[in-house]
C-alpha cells in the first residue's frame, strides 16, 4: 500500500506500480489510447497519466522514473493534439518531436512494463513527423484528415505551402508576415495577369522581391492552382458557408485528400530538383 511504501527509506522504494494501482485500470488506458488514435484527442490519456502517476510519485518523492515518463508523455500528447486542433503551425515539429522522445523512453520502463505494448500503439500515429517544418506540416494536414479535423487540415496545409514558397523563392524562413502576404498577392497577380502599374502594397512597393516570387511560382501551374483552391475553401470554412458558391460538406471532406496528395507531390518534386 501507499502507507507501507511511505515507511521505507526513499532509496528502497522500488515498488511495482501495480501494487499501487488497480489492475483493471489498464482497460481505462486501452480506451484512452484508442480514443487518441481514432480522434486525435489526448485529454483522457493525460488525465489518467496524472491521476495514476501522481500517487506513485508522491509515495516515492518523485523518484519513480517510470511514473515520471508516463506523466510526461500524457502532458506532451495533450500539447501535441492541442497544437493541431488550434493550428499552431510553428509548434508542430517541436511538439511532435517531444512526444516521439517520450515514446522512446517507454522502452526503458521497469515497473510499468505491461504498459509498453499499449503505449507502442501510439507510435505509428507520429511516424510521419520527421522534424522538418514543411514535411511535418504536410503530415499534420494528413493527421487532420484522418481525424476529421477538416478546417484545421485546410488551414495547416495552405499555411505550410506558403512557408514552402517563401523558403524556396526567397531563401527565408517564412516568419515575416509581409513575405507571406506577398505569396498570396503573387498568386493573384499571376492568375489575373495584373500589370505592375496596378500592383497593390506590399507587392507594388517591393517589386524586386515580388518578381522573384512570381518567377519561382509561374512555371508551377499545379502549385498556383492548389494555393488558390485551398485559399477559397479555407475562406468558405472561415465564413461557415455564408459566402457565394459555398461548398457542400461532402465536397470539403472529399477534396482535402486530393489537395494533400498534390502538395506532397509538389514538395517532393521541388526537393528532388534541389538535390540535383
Amino acid at each position: 500500500t501507499v502507507g507501507d511504501v511511505k515507511k521505507l527509506p526513499v532509496e528502497e522504494r522500488n515498488v511495482s506500480v501495480f501494487d499501487l494501482l488497480p489492475f483493471d485500470r489498464l482497460q481505462d488506458w486501452v480506451t484512452a489510447v484508442d480514443r487518441f488514435t481514432a480522434t486525435g484527442d489526448a485529454a483522457l490519456i493525460e488525465r489518467l497519466a496524472d491521476l495514476d502517476m501522481r500517487p506513485v510519485l508522491k509515495a516515492t518523492r518523485g523518484q519513480n522514473t517510470d511514473a515520471r515518463t508516463i506523466q510526461k508523455l500524457g502532458e506532451q500528447l495533450r500539447v501535441f493534439s492541442t497544437v493541431l486542433a488550434t493550428c499552431r503551425g510553428k509548434d508542430i515539429s517541436k511538439s511532435a518531436a517531444a512526444v516521439r522522445r517520450s515514446l522512446q523512453r517507454i522502452e526503458d520502463l521497469h515497473t510499468l512494463k505491461p504498459f509498453q505494448p499499449l503505449l507502442r500503439k501510439i507510435e505509428p500515429a507520429l511516424a510521419s513527423f520527421r522534424g522538418e517544418e514543411i514535411a511535418d506540416g504536410l503530415a499534420a494536414a494528413r493527421w487532420c484528415l484522418d481525424h476529421q479535423l477538416y478546417q484545421q487540415g485546410y488551414t495547416i496545409l495552405l499555411e505550410t505551402m506558403i512557408t514552402f514558397v517563401v523558403n524556396r523563392a526567397l531563401g527565408k524562413n517564412g516568419r515575416d508576415q509581409q513575405d507571406r502576404t506577398l505569396v498570396n498577392q503573387c498568386v493573384t497577380i499571376i492568375r489575373e495577369n495584373i500589370p505592375e502599374t496596378k500592383w497593390l502594397p506590399p507587392a507594388g512597393t517591393d517589386k524586386p522581391i515580388t518578381q522573384r516570387i512570381i518567377a519561382w511560382l509561374q512555371p508551377q501551374q499545379d502549385l498556383l492552382d492548389g494555393l488558390r483552391n485551398l485559399a477559397d475553401t479555407r475562406n468558405d470554412l472561415n465564413h461557415a458557408g455564408h459566402n457565394e458558391k459555398a461548398c457542400a460538406p461532402k465536397t470539403i471532406q472529399n477534396n482535402l485528400v486530393g489537395h494533400i496528395e498534390d502538395m506532397e507531390r509538389i514538395f517532393a518534386r521541388n526537393i528532388e530538383l534541389a538535390d540535383r
